[in-house]
């Protein structure tokens, strides 16, 4: 079968029908779907001096990009979070020293908060663009996590670690390891660390929470029953003579 440019029939009870070219009596759908891809992307197509636009499918390509470039940025985080926790695990366990061992945690915890709080604050924006049919109490649901991941991130990097180089710099610039474990500035820096541990696992909790939710939202929008959701190349319900 041709398909090249479908010439529509301009009689008025059947203006969605190929002309004898493209097969007579075929709709209009059956040709279209092989032009899928670059026909998706325009605005309208002339036929005949009409205009057949295509309506909503800009809006929804939009939409399912922000949906999986928030799945993508929450699962690079927390893939990024669990490598940190095996960095730190092994550092602290192969390095000869524990003060060098911290230097190095403390700096790729810093990149990690620092990456957790802009993810949170980024998604938190993009939450507002959504879609008309989205379910509000996951919509909200998926901002309160991600305002508990970026609040976990701040708290760790501007609060906690800060906490930290302040109780460290009381010692007197002397190692940590050469400090009496029952010394109250050990016992205070300890202290502190098992903090900045319980955030960073909030952080990740969250994380994967939102991660979920935020699944769960874009199947359930996706899947709301409209028979050009579940079919993505069929055109027969997307063209509107103007």
């Amino acid at each position: 079968m041709a398909c090249g440019p479908p010439a529509f029939d301009s009689r008025p009870d059947s203006p969605r029908r190929l002309n004898g070219r493209a097969g007579k009596g075929q709709p209009a759908a059956a040709c279209l779907k092989r032009f899928a891809i670059v026909w998706r992307m325009g605005s309208f197509l002339p036929f005949h001096g009409k205009n057949y636009i295509i309506k909503e499918y800009p809006v929804r390509i939009w939409m399912r990009f922000l949906n999986y470039l928030r799945l993508l940025l929450l699962g690079v985080w927390l893939g990024a979070a669990v490598f940190f926790i095996g960095v730190a695990q092994s550092a602290f366990a192969l390095l000869p020293t524990r003060e060098l061992a911290g230097s190095i945690v403390n700096r790729n915890l810093m990149f990690l908060n620092l990456a957790g709080l802009g993810i949170g604050v980024l998604l938190l924006l993009l939450s507002l663009v959504a879609a008309r049919n989205s379910n509000r109490a996951l919509l909200w649901a998926e901002r309160f996590f991600l305002f508990v991941l970026a609040g976990a991130c701040a708290v760790g990097q501007f609060v906690i670690a800060l906490w930290l180089q302040l109780t460290k710099a009381q010692m007197g610039g002397v190692p940590i390891d050469q400090v009496a474990v029952d010394d109250p500035l050990r016992v205070q820096f300890n202290a502190i660390h098992e903090y900045s541990v319980w955030v960073l696992a909030a952080g990740m909790f969250a994380a994967l929470v939102a991660f979920f939710v935020a699944a769960f939202r874009h199947s359930a929008t996706g899947g709301s029953g409209s028979a050009t959701t579940s079919d993505p190349f069929d055109f027969s319900k997307e063209f509107k003579k103007t």
